[in-house]
């Protein structure tokens, strides 16, 4: 009988696994096919594909913000979302279990009722913004990380498009010493990265471990009033774990926040570029019936007689 019951609960546990990951992608799927539709279009229309290449401060990499920045903002979302959903159950469920199992907390002659709940929650939500305020630079670290990955793609890309052209004029000491300074460019980056996710990593590791034994710390005056017993000590310290885990995914995920941090402003900066206002066009191409013509509207060509703008027909 009760080797039947854990087969059934292995069995309920697994198509839930499944489920769960079925609506997980498929729901990632269809958010694709929307976000790319939305993209491509923002992209073609009012000739966003030409104009934007004329801009001084046009966005790098379109190309990779469409592809590459989408599909990874889709999953970081879900992600996220998960984990939010997940850790704000976790927190009620744990909090309601260690609220009844604590008792009054004297603080410097105050007494607070249920004062290891009110504990776990400030020192988390602190650790919260200390761990924000140390992983802050990343944001902008992996924002430039995704633009120099894209400018070395490209500049690789080039070289294969243009393969014919190189190796004409022998510009292969030149294309590798752009390649070159392309790929120390990401490495620097990435240094900025390891070393400011080192930062972030200690301080998360530091705090887990050393709050670990607040609880029994905590508690400890209770037991030795023989208000609480030695049962009520663990289930107090396995209550206070998992709430302080719960509470604390939003710092713990914060290092993979700030990479998608960085793409959503990368996405963020296409779609804005293609709703702003062109008050200075570029030059058109217009077609007409009997041919192209191309209109000179940047400066005046003075031809050998006369000083009037010129005009080519084909």
């Amino acid at each position: 009988m009760f080797a039947a019951m854990n087969a059934g609960v292995v069995l309920i546990r697994a198509f839930n696994n499944v489920v769960n990951d079925f609506l997980d992608q498929g729901l990632a799927i269809k958010w694709s096919e929307r976000l790319n539709e939305v993209l491509t279009a923002r992209w073609l229309a009012d000739k966003n594909y030409y104009r934007l290449q004329m801009r001084r401060h046009a966005p790098d990499n379109i190309n990779q913000r469409i592809q590459q920045d989408a599909q990874e903002f889709i999953a970081s979302t879900i992600e996220f979302v998960r984990g939010m959903v997940n850790s704000v159950v976790t927190s009620l469920e744990f909090a309601v279990v260690l609220r009844g199992l604590a008792g009054i907390l004297t603080v410097f002659g105050f007494d607070i009722p249920h004062g290891i709940v009110w504990f776990v929650y400030i020192f988390v939500i602190l650790a919260t913004f200390i761990a924000m305020w140390i992983g802050n630079p990343l944001i902008r670290y992996n924002y430039e990380n995704e633009k120099l990955n894209g400018d070395y793609r490209y500049s690789l890309i080039r070289v294969r498009d243009h393969a014919e052209s190189v190796a004409f004029y022998s510009g292969e000491k030149h294309e590798h010493d752009q390649l070159s300074d392309r790929f120390k460019a990401i490495i620097r980056n990435r240094w900025r990265i390891a070393r400011q996710s080192v930062c972030l990593s200690g301080f998360n590791d530091m705090f887990t471990n050393g709050i670990k034994l607040f609880p029994i710390i905590l508690q400890a005056p209770r037991l030795f009033a023989g208000q609480i017993k030695i049962g009520d000590i663990q289930q107090t310290v396995q209550a206070f774990a998992r709430l302080q885990n719960a509470l604390s995914f939003f710092r713990m995920f914060y290092n993979k926040f700030t990479a998608y941090r960085a793409r959503l402003e990368r996405l963020y900066g296409f779609l804005l570029s293609t709703e702003e206002q062109h008050s200075a066009r570029q030059p058109e191409i217009s077609e007409v019936s009997d041919g192209i013509a191309l209109e000179c509207k940047a400066a005046a060509a003075f031809a050998r007689i006369g000083g009037s703008f010129c005009t080519a027909e084909a």
